[in-house]
């Protein structure tokens, strides 16, 4: 008796859609993961310009006249004008709260809210994305949309 061996069982067609669909699902993670950790590092990245920047305003801050400084004070809007201010006021909180250098942040009345459209146009600095919170006296930058490091703290 001859045997027809023509196609492939249904077993061996179910075993390999199994396996496409493992190794499917482990990268969709890590590139979902990846995406996640690019988004973080990004996020410090701008962080690290906008102190820079910050920086460079509290030198010319310090080294002013009244004029300038008076100037350099009414950088960005105040919180209550930009309508962060509860916004800011939770991201103040929760730096406040985590803060370990034990650096003084300042007081929330003390900070000005800078949008990434100010941040571009007025102070000429391209490349930012984000939002932050400034107290020029102190130097202190506070990104008002915080970013999670990994997946595990998203969910």
């Amino acid at each position: 008796m001859i045997k027809n061996n023509k196609g492939i069982t249904m077993i061996t067609l179910v075993i390999t859609i199994i396996v496409l669909i493992i190794i499917s699902s482990i990268a969709i993670n890590n590139g979902y993961q990846s995406s996640i950790q690019a988004e973080f590092y990004n996020a410090i990245s701008e962080m690290k310009a906008m102190q820079s920047k910050v920086n460079s305003i509290y030198e010319d801050y310090i080294n002013g006249t009244d004029d300038v400084k008076n100037e350099i004070e009414n950088y960005g809007q105040s919180l209550d004008e930009s309508g962060k201010s509860g916004d800011a006021q939770i991201a103040y909180n929760d730096v406040k709260e985590h803060n370990i250098t034990g650096e003084n942040i300042g007081d929330i009345d003390d900070y000005r809210y800078y949008s990434k459209d100010y941040i571009k146009n007025d102070l000429d600095t391209d490349g930012i994305d984000y939002d932050f919170i400034v107290n020029i006296k102190t130097r202190t930058v506070i990104l008002i949309d915080g970013v999670i490091r990994d997946k595990k703290e998203r969910n």
